[in-house]
């Protein structure tokens, strides 16, 4: 059930919203299941009510967010309603999965359990895309080697690092303090764009990155009182 909803619900339709959207709206979507982790936490029965500061903080990570999205490029209005549709369910999906977890703990070994999640999640999209002829357009010699490497990458620090970690979390921390890295991915992006790829960081992009980062802050001190 977890690894349908946070694979295939979450990962998988992000993907296949990014079809029709561009991945800056995506990126500033996907930031708003904070807010969804708090009010599905709170009506699940897995954290408490969320107090005036906290809603303060998980708005100042959401205007950050979109200060550094609207310094770093334009985002066009005239883009797909499926598109936005998918990308909300998949927020939704995921926050589901991610309280459902919170409500039924296991006693197993950590990698286990993302690596079963992993697995259950990455079965559900093999048949979503068998379904949709996915298959009839595949050609593994087109791989390029950069690609390749992206894939090892992700596989690595992604799944088994990323993945592993935020189960792990999920079972120790409150739901939406273990999502508020949706805060600060898009932050991450940028600086990494700047260090790596010479790409400009604009005054708006150092004061979105630092509202995020204070926001988060301000949310896990508010958790850990």
């Amino acid at each position: 059930i977890v690894g349908a909803f946070l694979i295939a619900g979450g990962n998988g339709l992000v993907t296949v919203s990014e079809q029709w959207i561009d991945s800056s709206m995506a990126a500033l979507i996907i930031a708003s299941n904070p807010f969804f982790m708090t009010l599905f936490g709170w009506w699940g029965g897995v954290q408490a009510k969320p107090n005036a500061r906290i809603v303060v903080s998980l708005l100042g990570g959401f205007v950050g967010v979109a200060i550094l999205i609207a310094s770093s490029q334009s985002i066009s209005l005239e883009q797909s309603f499926l598109g936005y549709a998918l990308i909300l369910l998949a927020v939704v999906l995921w926050t589901l999965g991610s309280v459902y977890s919170k409500r039924n703990p296991q006693t197993i070994n950590p990698w286990l359990q993302s690596g079963m999640q992993m697995m259950c999640g990455s079965a559900v999209c093999l048949i979503c895309g068998s379904f949709l002829g996915e298959f009839s357009g595949l050609d593994v010699s087109g791989v390029s080697t950069r690609s390749w490497l992206a894939f090892v990458y992700l596989t690595l620090f992604g799944s088994l690092a990323g993945f592993t970690s935020y189960v792990f979390l999920l079972r120790h921390c409150p739901p939406s303090s273990v999502s508020s890295h949706a805060y600060v991915n898009p932050a991450v992006a940028i600086l990494l764009g700047w260090l790596i790829l010479d790409e400009t960081l604009t005054l708006g992009g150092l004061i979105g990155s630092g509202l995020i980062l204070l926001s988060v802050y301000a949310l896990l001190k508010q958790y850990r009182s």
